[in-house]
């Protein structure tokens, strides 16, 4: 089988033989997050391992993320893609987030599909995600797939750092220090900033 044609068989992903006991998988969740506090990282990864296995979605998105960002195994990034898929379909939001980011760009070698990353973008925004207006706000500002549009990007941050963004907030900071957007108001300037200091 092709690499781009086992690819796109990963990308519509449903799902994998799991048993899907959620205790059990939450359970082993914890026992990772606390041997990896303790500093026993090789009892902390089986214990990963296993909530994975239990169809723990959270876990499913950790290890996925660690998979995905292996440079040089395309075949441990196909596997973290296809635990990243598992628990996003689950609804996992930072899998979902990690999802949508993924099909607007990479440097993984899988293939992008712009149109479907800012659909999934837009269907966080709308469910309220602060992480998916900023990404939106940003594409926006760099015509990333999209007409460049500063007004909408201005909205879309303005409006993730109104909720508590903070890479938002440090952007609109940043950009009303140096009038980079002509339409913010010293009050919202002044705002901002200080919301950025007190974190």
């Amino acid at each position: 089988m092709s690499r781009v044609i086992m690819v796109s068989a990963l990308w519509g992903f449903t799902g994998i033989g799991f048993s899907q006991d959620a205790s059990m998988g939450k359970d082993f969740f914890e026992l990772y997050q606390q041997f990896e506090e303790a500093g026993d990282y090789k009892k902390s990864r089986r214990y990963l391992e296993r909530a994975v296995e239990a169809g723990h979605a959270p876990a499913q998105t950790l290890l996925g993320s660690h998979k995905l960002n292996d440079k040089d195994d395309l075949n441990n990034r196909l596997h973290g893609l296809g635990l990243i898929t598992l628990a996003a379909n689950e609804g996992d939001n930072k899998a979902r987030h990690i999802l949508a980011n993924l099909f607007l760009h990479n440097d993984l070698g899988l293939p992008v599909n712009k149109q479907e990353g800012l659909r999934r973008l837009r269907e966080l925004m709308k469910e309220g995600s602060a992480e998916a207006r900023y990404v939106l706000g940003r594409v926006y500002l760099f015509g990333f797939g999209v007409d460049k549009d500063e007004e909408r990007s201005l909205v879309y941050i303005k409006q993730a750092a109104e909720n508590g963004h903070p890479p938002a907030q440090a952007e609109m900071a940043d950009a009303s220090a140096n009038n980079i957007f002509k339409c913010f108001t010293n009050d919202s300037c002044f705002r901002f900033f200080s919301i950025c200091f007190r974190r």
